[in-house]
């Protein structure tokens, strides 16, 4: 079956260094819908209106009583809290151990004391806030606070400080593999799109090939059946055995010729047949890498918006 091919331009679509940068240009175009919901699915805010704030407050320790401070970790509970200030002291402190209260042993803080002291802490969860507060007591030993306790609020704060910029970076942390799986599938769409284009246009050279083929043909053809009667009229009258040889001959390249002819009608209808369906998938394969490409740039745009909301803590 003939057919007319269209001349298709195609853009190669790969994935390479740059694009993860051109991604995030239009990623950051989405950050204020994403402020605007202010939450992820998870429910982890996009953005930071939170106050870090220190309450005196006291600890008991077996029998002894410690004056303390009470810090906040938003978006938290007792155990992740205290987690992750076990994290913080383990680099800190020679041992951390125990529970109600947990104790950092050793531990060397310049800021508050010129000598090793304790660090008792104990966590609580205030679900309805969805926050975990620690309470955290600094001591020379089991029963006695350090001398000077403004040094241990502003240590206090600054726990608070790091234990939420900590929490925010898990955050983080999650939606980037989250961001890196979106990647991968938005480049397996992009090879897929490209793979499917250069299909196409393999197919429609191939019939324009096979067109011209089937032209050049034809008229080879008909000047060959042209020659063909015209030497059966000649042998017909002569009956003469010299004109039956290139009689012969004439028809055994017009049978050629036909045999040619068929081969270049099957190759355009089997480029027809390739064409009509790589151009039917073409559709799906576009949508499917904008699909990816959208799901990509929203990752991008909620780590964007958690990375600058971990900036704003302070």
């Amino acid at each position: 079956m003939p057919f007319t091919f269209e001349v298709l331009s195609i853009k190669t679509r790969t994935m390479n260094h740059s694009t993860r940068t051109l991604i995030s240009a239009a990623a950051l175009l989405m950050i204020t819908s994403l402020t605007a919901q202010d939450k992820t699915k998870e429910g982890y805010a996009l953005t930071w209106n939170n106050d870090i704030t220190v309450v005196p407050d006291s600890l008991t320790n077996t029998t002894h009583r410690l004056p303390a401070y009470r810090i906040t970790v938003f978006e938290s509970n007792g155990g992740d809290a205290l987690n992750l200030w076990k994290d913080e002291m383990k680099s800190k402190s020679k041992s951390v151990s125990g529970s109600n209260p947990t104790t950092a042993d050793v531990v060397v803080l310049p800021a508050v004391s010129t000598l090793p002291i304790k660090v008792f802490a104990n966590a609580t969860t205030d679900k309805k806030a969805e926050i975990g507060q620690l309470i955290i007591a600094y001591a020379l030993n089991d029963s006695v606070g350090i001398a000077d306790m403004a040094l241990a609020e502003t240590n206090a704060r600054a726990m608070a400080v790091a234990l939420n910029k900590a929490n925010v970076q898990k955050q983080i942390d999650q939606y980037t593999k989250t961001l890196d799986k979106a990647e991968g599938k938005l480049e397996g769409a992009q090879k897929d799109l490209a793979k499917n284009d250069k299909a196409l246009e393999k197919a429609k050279k191939a019939g324009e090939k096979a067109k011209k083929a089937v032209l050049s043909l034809n008229a080879d053809i008909s000047k060959l059946k042209s020659e063909v009667t015209g030497l059966e009229s000649k042998f017909g009258i002569t009956k003469d055995p010299k004109d039956l040889k290139p009689l012969t001959k004439a028809r055994g390249k017009l049978s050629k010729k036909e045999g040619q002819l068929a081969k270049a009608m099957k190759s355009e209808n089997k480029a027809y047949e390739d064409v009509s369906k790589y151009s039917g998938k073409s559709p799906d394969r576009a949508k499917e890498e904008a699909e990816r490409a959208e799901t990509m740039n929203a990752k991008a745009a909620i780590v964007e918006s958690l990375k600058k909301k971990m900036e704003t803590i302070k």
